[in-house]
């Protein structure tokens, strides 16, 4: 498993304001990976509630992995924008 932390600018302080952003942006299904649209539910924990964790199967497979990326890329890349 891989854990992301969600921090304010200064890269220490925890940010669930933005955490919370990201997870209502991923739920609205507009994210487009080629000619489809997809939602992405995030596992949200931490003390202050604002880790992403990624734990995929041990089997997945170099398209099933671009097909998560690109959508959490284009969610921080909007979060990142506004």
């Amino acid at each position: 498993a891989l854990r992301c932390e969600i921090c304010r600018e200064d890269g220490f302080t925890p940010d669930k304001a933005t955490m919370d952003w990201l997870c209502d942006e991923g739920m609205k299904g507009d994210l487009r990976v080629g000619d489809k649209t997809y939602g992405l539910v995030l596992d949200v924990g931490g003390y202050h509630k604002n880790v992403i964790t990624l734990a995929p199967n041990l089997l997945i497979t170099h398209e099933e992995i671009d097909l998560a990326l690109t959508p959490l890329d284009q969610l921080f890349t909007r979060a990142v924008r506004r």
